[in-house]
């Protein structure tokens, strides 16, 4: 008879603080922000038009400038530069995403969406709710190494990245039951004579993750060697650091990135070719790894500039190039948009419609684009939109949050 496979093991379930990590994640995506970015790269020529799911508005070929004042998204007074703490960014890293869940849940705009409600099953679960973080600063390892095999006739890792994450509180934590918590339970154990924690069951991409304990109030959490990496960085000198160094971070969100190593760059390539044929005046986007050396991105939800894209061109050649690309993209793009309108408000749910469209629709007229020798800037002014959208979209939230069956009493 032939041997019975024994059953695959189950795997483990979504640690807490996986969980909570992906609630900080949402917290953007639910205000908007993937709204705006994807809406932004399809409207400059980054993205095929098939990607601008939520635009509309008028037929202008022109955008007009929307109005500074932008009553409700509330103001915030000016402070000085802020620039992030570069400990454990190892030399490998290419890309930083800051996040500030405190400031972003405390933006007047975002008050309808009640993030208390929203956030308490994730609360209940990794033991803190993510408004307590003061910042988060997710990171990417483009250089992993391959996790150890059981058997030599395994195929090679998945993922071509590490991530990696550096939290820090607002006020001081018990690091230890935190990382039990959302890790599945650790073992103790020591790199460079510093203690850190490993999980029992959670991995990425085979390997498993690790946290390390910076202080009271800082927690660093990544696969186990990038963990590594992390905590023998020190005077580290590379593209990203000296990028993070003189960079601004007092914003709601900032993405910091360098197209390191060549391999790297190399995917991105690969993965951006496709966008080539859809119409030529996109293939701007399957050029951007030869002609961008670095980027840098910021959203704020108060204020008059919701995003902003500075792009590093490799030169001032590659600068005008992009600058003219870009331009001929939106020009092409406003000039299919009529043919489009009907079919997109269709696949908008009709509760949304006209407030998502009004967004969309001043995202596209505030976008300006200025040009400095090897620097192109992208901006989108703040829409004057956004509240009602965000009182539409709290008010939907609730009704989802009403209609979740409450919790069963556990058996006693």
């Amino acid at each position: 008879m032939p041997e019975s496979k024994s059953p695959e093991p189950a795997k483990p379930p979504r640690s807490p603080l996986v969980r909570g990590a992906i609630a900080v994640v949402l917290l953007v995506v639910l205000v908007g922000a993937m709204v705006v970015i994807v809406s932004t790269l399809a409207a400059m020529g980054y993205l095929p038009a098939q990607f601008d799911f939520i635009h509309a508005g008028g037929t202008a070929p022109q955008p007009t400038a929307v109005s500074p004042t932008v009553p409700g998204t509330g103001t915030r007074p000016t402070s000085p530069k802020t620039v992030v703490d570069v400990a454990f960014i190892a030399a490998e890293f290419n890309t930083a995403v800051v996040l500030h869940p405190r400031r972003m849940a405390r933006a007047p705009v975002l008050m309808p969406l009640r993030l208390e409600q929203l956030l308490a099953p994730v609360t209940k679960a990794a033991g803190f709710d993510p408004r307590t973080l003061e910042q988060v600063i997710l990171l990417l390892d483009p250089t992993p190494p391959e996790p150890p095999k059981k058997d030599a006739k395994e195929p090679a890792g998945e993922l071509p990245f590490m991530p990696a994450a550096v939290l820090r509180f607002v006020d001081k934590v018990d690091g230890v039951r935190l990382l039990g918590n959302a890790l599945g339970g650790v073992d103790k154990t020591a790199y460079l004579d510093l203690p850190y924690y490993r999980s029992k069951s959670v991995d990425v991409g085979g390997t498993l993750v690790a946290g390390y304990i910076a202080n009271d109030r800082t927690l660093v959490i990544a696969p186990e060697p990038t963990l590594h990496k992390m905590l023998s960085a020190t005077d580290v000198k590379s593209s990203l650091v000296e990028r993070l160094r003189t960079t601004d971070v007092g914003h709601d969100l900032t993405v910091v990135g360098v197209l390191e190593p060549a391999k790297f760059r190399a995917l991105l390539g690969e993965l951006l070719q496709p966008v080539k044929t859809v119409h030529k005046d996109y293939a701007v986007a399957a050029t951007l790894p030869d002609r961008v050396q670095g980027v840098t991105a910021t959203l704020d939800f108060g204020g008059d500039t919701l995003l902003r894209v500075v792009l590093d061109a490799a030169s001032s050649e590659a600068a005008a190039t992009l600058e003219e690309q870009t331009k001929n993209a939106r020009k092409h793009l406003w000039g299919e948009w009529p043919d489009r309108l009907k079919d997109l408000e269709k696949r908008l749910p009709t509760d949304l419609a006209k407030p998502v469209l009004a967004v969309a629709d001043q995202i596209v007229h505030g976008i300006n684009t200025e040009r400095a020798d090897q620097r192109v800037t992208i901006t989108v002014m703040m829409p004057a939109a956004l509240p009602a959208l965000m009182q539409k979209l709290g008010a939907v939230l609730q009704k989802m949050q009403e209609a979740i069956p409450p919790e069963k009493p556990a058996k006693q």
